[in-house]
């Protein structure tokens, strides 16, 4: 006699072709999104990020910081950190370096999609004034000098790239809230 061989049951390999669909469905979903980091909240997550690790650094340093914001053509936009130093050539001036930390970052390139328009203190364009640069400073005791920093989305329209439909744009700002050192996003999208 033969002896039986074990068999798959109709219930099992139902179950096995039902994990391999979800688990499909699952990564090819993933897969064919969207990266976020083009996305209005992800790119304000990045610079609240910025700003925390300079209000930290301010805070515990007991030197002032600022943020420098810079938009020059042909290169994306960024956001780093900069550390007040006092001038040794000039006494009395202050002088500023790029702050570097191996434990967190201190600089931000935007994606390439994101174009600094303004950065505005109070009614006063701080872009145009400083050559393509801003700055935001952030005190010792943590305050952040409250700007409004706008930014401009170029879209892809009808299956072109957002730098072969620039005149199809999304316009937001990103509000400083000076005592809690965070932007919010303010909400004023239209189309230009």
């Amino acid at each position: 006699m033969r002896a039986l061989r074990p068999a798959f049951t109709l219930f099992e390999v139902l179950m096995v072709a039902l994990l391999i669909g979800v688990a499909a469905t699952f990564f090819l979903s993933r897969a064919f999104r969207p990266s976020p980091a083009g996305d209005w909240k992800s790119v304000l997550y990045e610079v609240n990020n910025i700003v925390s690790f300079a209000r930290q650094e301010a805070i515990t340093q007991q030197q002032v910081h600022r943020l420098v914001f810079a938009q020059k053509a042909g290169s994306p936009a960024e956001v780093w950190i900069e550390l007040e130093r006092d001038d040794p050539e000039k006494p009395g001036h202050k002088r500023y370096q790029k702050l570097a930390a191996s434990y967190a970052a201190t600089s931000y390139t935007f994606p390439p999609e994101f174009v600094l328009q303004a950065v505005l203190l109070g009614k006063k364009e701080m872009l145009a004034e400083n050559k393509g640069q801003a700055y935001c400073y952030i005190v010792p005791e943590g305050l952040v000098q409250q700007v409004t920093v706008r930014l401009v989305k170029k879209m892809a329209k009808n299956g072109l790239s957002y730098e072969a439909s620039a005149k199809y744009e999304l316009s937001e700002s990103f509000v400083m809230d000076p005592f809690f050192g965070t932007f919010s996003l303010q909400t004023s999208s239209q189309l230009v």
